[in-house]
């Protein structure tokens, strides 16, 4: 019997994926749904695909692609070359008489021919719009309905088709296509339903767009149709040509003939089809007499998933990733170390953290929250004060004592610190005794015991990291700040004076890593070899970070295949370059880009990421460097604590008001460089975690529980506790959650999400920015123009003195790039996070929360920035 090239849409096989593609398995199995109606069909299978294109000229053009990177300037050409082949193949005669069989079926029929790739209509990618779909085919055609099929294939190739591969972690030659086939339904309607408002988020609504005939010109843009939202309540009402919730549906009188009960018929049916799938789902849809027919559902791959929360009721969740400055997604075993180290309840979606606010915006804290949120982050602020003013969505608090209304948390009415830099001394060398202390201890932890010690140092370190005198050391920088901005801004009208006092403050570990950075180029600086090499690493490094546009995948940096320090103590100096290498590394060698996530490659594991920052420094700065910038920072602060004092001594009462600045301004230097240190705490205690279940890992590789050791970054430490007590590992679940954080990468991180699915990122109203100016949050005092650098990588050598650091988000990896910039822009930030502290350490102007500053302006585009305003002008 010969092979089954082409299947029915109720064949048995109809819903595996490899064969059929996305599309057509979703249909498969949609056929087979109560009170769902899908048009009948067939697909041409993948193996058919496979048949039909083995051809020489179809390898060559694969061939061809398969080496082109979109970068390369006849890329386009060979994309060409390769759609050409496919769509001037001719079809085995064994595929063509298979085809001709199925078509039969159909009669006298239409027939809507579509593609149906096994990555389409996936929870992780949707492709839609990449690839052709071709309506009105008359079925007795049988050269209509094959050149429709080959044109099917060869859309695979277009330009913007292999790049969409390649970004979602494919291959530039895609692998095998089927294409559906579906008796064309006769439209009176048609249109486009998501099962959850794709605008908002919101889970409870939906939304439907709708168009008279056939919907091909709505899901390809060139029409825009009626919208309209059903309630889960069935409340229904049209949306606005502005998006608004209040359109009033004047228009084209044949689409006012859908009626609310149709709106509400139809919407019922997309609840079964989400339901059955379990996540919300973006439909295509059309009526024919009376009935509605579904002809296309896969996942909306664009919304935020949901936490998972304890109840039913109204929840508010704030982003614990904006604050760490680190919007990248984290894995499962990074989140749940991060979870046992938080004091507040943390819950997870999309790779993402959140912390449950709802009791603390429900109690008397609310308005110092939201007071403390306008001044450190307008966005979040904006955020969550538009869902407080939802209807009915949380609960007001209950009028309290107005003597209590400071009431806001632990640290309310605390008894301020003297200006005493031995009570930050004495911190942190507790703090080093800490790690000294759990270095000798896990160093020979195993097993069970292993995951009980680590368990058990966690919730010693929580304890530590929000001890009492620690979080006053910290509260008493930022009231010495806020003290200070705003008594200056009432007194002298001038935003941000405080921030050069700030300037080569003690004690600031981050701002002193950047420093170090240089004083390690001044070690490597005087042996050229060595210099050859790190500057040959760090081309090789920023190359590993460009994924080689052609495979997908980074691969670490090496010159002649060996480490780093192998190399170097190979050459005249290397001994001293070796020893002060390690140094920096028994320091610093801890951090990491993402560092936050303990399954991040730390830069012990890898110093080779250092390379380039180094020859960098090497490269901009002459030698002494660190001492030169030490020295001008605390001349400018010396300057700016001088020139303060004099002119409030002219004020009213100038001796009092002297004493309180003098004393603020002592205090804001003795504790502002300690705000960074815990941080530090942290991530020496997770390097040691990691090393030791890294070592565990490895014992379980060679068991036989897991394939490699990176496997256990999949699970979550509980998981693994679990897994290590029973012998026994989910290697399912691995590959599951491996595959389902592939997908996280291109979400867009909300600094707020409701229960209901709503994600806000903030905004700063209508007098915010235009086309030549962005509005973001000033925190670092100071007017720069400079050429902007848009950089997505910490470990870049792209960035040259007086150009502008334009990021997504800088966390303390990012601090040897502070020494080279003239000022720094991120989209994510606020007055007290990473970037803005170390940007007033450096003296750097500096504005964050900049909505799509990466995206808004160009590489090399020219600025003016203004850290007291936030403003940025494009010039």
């Amino acid at each position: 019997m010969g092979r089954s090239l082409v299947v029915a849409l109720d064949a048995d096989v109809a819903d595996d994926v490899a064969l059929v593609g996305g599309k057509a398995a979703s249909l498969a199995v949609l056929r087979r749904l109560p009170g769902v109606r899908v048009p009948a069909g067939f697909v041409v299978t993948t193996a058919a695909h496979r048949v039909a294109s083995s051809t020489d000229l179809v390898a060559q053009a694969a061939a061809a692609l398969g080496t082109t990177a979109p970068s390369d300037p006849d890329f386009d050409q060979r994309c060409a070359a390769m759609g050409g082949a496919l769509e001037n193949l001719t079809l085995p005669t064994e595929l063509a008489d298979q085809l001709v069989t199925a078509l039969e079926t159909f009669g006298d029929s239409l027939v809507a021919v579509r593609s149906s790739s096994p990555h389409e209509d996936s929870r992780t990618a949707s492709y839609a719009g990449q690839y052709q779909t071709y309506l009105g085919v008359s079925a007795r055609d049988i050269d209509a309905v094959t050149a429709a099929v080959k044109r099917c294939w060869a859309s695979a190739y277009s330009p913007t088709s292999v790049k969409y591969r390649l970004e979602h972690g494919g291959e530039a030659v895609g692998g095998d296509m089927a294409v559906v086939l579906q008796r064309q339904i006769a439209a009176e309607f048609s249109g486009v339903m998501f099962t959850a408002d794709p605008r908002t988020g919101v889970r409870n609504v939906t939304a439907v767009e709708a168009v008279p005939g056939l919907g091909d010109g709505l899901i390809a843009g060139r029409v825009t149709g009626d919208t309209f939202l059903v309630g889960d309540d069935h409340s229904v009402w049209r949306v606005g040509q502005d998006g608004s919730g209040d359109g009033d549906g004047v228009g084209n009188t044949e689409r006012s003939a859908l009626t609310d009960e149709d709106l509400i018929a139809l919407a019922k049916v997309g609840s079964v089809v989400e339901h059955h799938f379990g996540a919300p789902q973006d439909i295509e849809w059309c009526r024919s007499d009376g009935t509605f027919w579904i002809v296309q559902s896969r996942p909306i791959t664009t919304l935020f998933p949901l936490p998972t929360a304890p109840d039913d009721s109204n929840r508010i969740y704030l982003s614990v990733v904006h604050q760490q400055m680190m919007t990248d997604p984290i894995k499962p075993l990074g989140v749940s170390i991060w979870q046992m180290t938080s004091p507040a309840t943390v819950r997870h979606a999309g790779g993402r953290m959140f912390v449950d606010a709802t009791m603390q915006l429900t109690s008397p804290a609310r308005p110092v929250m939201l007071d403390l949120f306008r001044r450190s982050d307008p966005l979040l602020w904006d955020a969550v004060q538009t869902v407080l003013n939802r209807p009915d969505f949380l609960p007001s608090p209950a009028p309290t004592d107005p003597s209590q209304a400071g009431a806001g948390g632990p640290l309310s009415n605390r008894e301020p610190l003297p200006p005493d830099r031995d009570i930050v001394v004495s911190l942190v060398a507790e703090s080093e005794d800490r790690v000294t202390a759990l270095e000798a201890k896990i160093a020979d932890k195993r097993g069970v015991a292993l995951f009980e010690f680590i368990e058990a140092d966690l919730e010693s370190l929580k304890a530590s990291l929000f001890a009492p005198l620690s979080a006053r050391a910290i509260a008493a920088s930022h009231d010495a700040t806020d003290w200070l901005n705003d008594r200056l801004l009432e007194w002298f009208d001038e935003p941000h004076m405080a921030d050069r006092l700030a300037q080569a403050a003690p004690d600031n570990i981050v701002a002193q890593m950047g420093l170090d950075l240089l004083e390690l180029a001044d070690v490597i600086r005087p042996f050229a070899e060595i210099v050859g090499v790190f500057r040959s690493i760090g081309r090789a490094e920023v190359d590993s970070e460009r994924l080689s546009e052609r495979s997908g995948k980074a691969e670490a940096a090496s010159v002649e295949g060996l480490p780093l320090a192998d190399q170097v103590q190979k050459l005249p100096g290397g001994d001293t370059v070796a020893v002060a290498l390690k140094q920096y590394l028994d320091a610093y060698g801890m951090r990491c880009p993402g560092e936050i996530d303990i399954t991040r490659t730390r830069w012990a594991e890898s110093p080779e990421m250092l390379a380039g920052l180094i020859v960098a420094n090497i490269d901009h700065f002459p030698a002494g460097e660190a001492a030169r910038r030490v020295a001008s920072g605390r001349a400018t602060a010396a300057a700016a604590e001088a020139e303060i004092l004099s002119r409030v001594r002219s004020l009213p009462d100038g001796a009092t008001k002297v004493a309180d600045t003098k004393r603020h301004i002592d205090l804001l230097r003795t504790f502002i460089g300690y705000r960074e240190y815990p941080k530090y705490g942290i991530v020496c205690h997770y390097w040691a975690y990691k090393r030791a279940l890294l070592a565990e890992a490895d014992r379980w590789v060679s068991a036989g529980w897991i394939t490699q050791r990176e496997d256990i970054y999949y699970l979550s430490f509980h998981e693994l506790f679990d897994a290590c007590r029973s012998g026994q590992v989910d290697a399912a679940l691995i590959a599951a959650r491996r595959d389902e954080f592939g997908s996280f990468a291109h979400l867009v991180t909300p600094r707020v999400l409701t229960s209901d699915g709503e994600a806000l990122l903030g905004s700063y109203g209508p007098d915010g920015d235009d086309e030549q100016t962005l509005i973001g949050l000033g925190v670092s005092a100071g007017v720069i123009e400079g050429v902007a650098r848009v950089l997505t990588n910490p470990m870049s050598d792209r960035l040259a003195p007086g150009e502008i650091l334009v990021a997504a988000h800088t966390d303390p990896s990012w601090a040897g790039l502070f020494v080279t910039a003239s000022a720094l822009v991120t989209e994510v930030g606020g007055l007290m996070t990473h970037g803005a502290v170390v940007a007033r350490e450096y003296g750097l102007p500096a504005v964050v929360g900049v909505l799509g500053a990466t995206t808004r302006i160009a590489d090399g585009q020219r600025l003016r920035v203004d850290g007291s305003t936030g403003r940025i002008e494009m010039l």
